[in-house]
């Protein structure tokens, strides 16, 4: 049972909090790993359960972004296994054990989670935060979709400067041409999986909200799914390309000159794909030709990965 709260409960819970959230955002996954159970500790003498498993969550996005995909979908399955069965952070904790089972291979159990998180927003009464949590769990899951079928099983090797001068060719193209051609630069098992997803978990959810999220009448397929595998990649990209202290970042906010000249884009998207083992050159040129198209603010600001627990970061205020 949950006990009332003191003020000093209160601010040491939100100081935990705050503290958890700066590290998930660094993607310091060992400091996260310190204050969350702390605040586990603090949960347990309390008997404040949502505190704790909103940490849970954080912390296991952390550990997605660190790369400790096993030790996520462990906390993950306890996460749901505890919390009530409606709750938003239910539904948080099932997208990211998809996200986690698709990027260990396990595509069954990818599959059941997202199927799981389907059916646990169908219980938000609200319309308007209903088809929000459905747009934006099947965007993710479309997402990471693609990202586990373009994925090898060995490290690829590309050639920098035959990268750098294919991306120079179609720089002239448009946004959407770009993203057609990355489109139908998709290995078939991308696609497929990608397709698999969208329909396993638009088929959850009732005839009248799934027509809003349909794509626009009329767009070409290969758009549709570039989009998609655009969104993506740049969840691949961001950190390599936006580290503020790293060379690239600098001499990408004083201008593209010497970033052509260095091929300092194209060498760190090569080197982002081969440590996520896709190993497409023509995904790779499409990507760097698509990248500079932006002003380094604008590409890092605009384009920062969307974590799935951002929204909750209102529900403790500090008070």
């Amino acid at each position: 049972m949950t006990q009332k709260l003191t003020q000093a409960q209160k601010d040491r819970f939100n100081r935990l909090t705050a503290q958890l959230r700066e590290c998930h955002q660094a993607g310091d996954f060992e400091s996260a790993k310190l204050f969350a159970y702390d605040i586990r500790s603090l949960a347990q003498s309390t008997g404040d359960k949502a505190r704790w498993l909103y940490a849970l969550n954080i912390l296991s996005e952390t550990a997605l972004m660190a790369g400790k995909v096993n030790y996520a979908i462990q906390l993950l399955n306890n996460s749901v296994q505890t919390s009530n069965g409606t709750t938003r952070l239910r539904v948080e904790a099932y997208c990211l054990l998809a996200i986690a089972y698709l990027r260990s291979g396990e595509i069954e159990s990818a599959r059941n989670s997202a199927v799981n998180g389907i059916n646990t927003i169908k219980n938000i009464t609200s319309k308007f935060s209903r088809q929000n949590f459905y747009k934006n769990f099947i965007e993710r899951i479309e997402e990471e979709a693609i990202l586990a079928g373009a994925r090898l099983e060995n490290t690829p090797h590309f050639d920098v400067d035959i990268v750098q001068a294919d991306a120079i060719k179609i720089l002239s193209e448009s946004e959407s041409q770009l993203l057609t051609r990355i489109g139908s630069a998709l290995p078939d098992r991308s696609v497929n999986l990608f397709h698999t997803f969208r329909d396993t978990t638009l088929l959850q959810i009732p005839h009248q909200e799934r027509l809003c999220l349909q794509p626009p009448p009329g767009e070409i397929p290969t758009l549709s799914i570039g989009k998609r595998a655009m969104a993506a990649l740049k969840h691949i990209c961001w950190a390599t390309l936006c580290d503020k202290n790293d060379e690239l970042y600098k001499a990408w906010s004083e201008g593209l000159a010497l970033v052509y000249d260095k091929k300092l884009i194209a060498g760190a998207i090569v080197a982002a794909f081969s440590g996520a083992n896709i190993g497409s050159s023509v995904l790779a040129a499409s990507t760097v030709a698509y990248i500079f198209k932006f002003t380094c603010r604008t590409f890092c600001e605009a384009f920062a990965p969307k974590s799935i627990m951002k929204r909750e970061y209102k529900k403790y205020p500090n008070s």
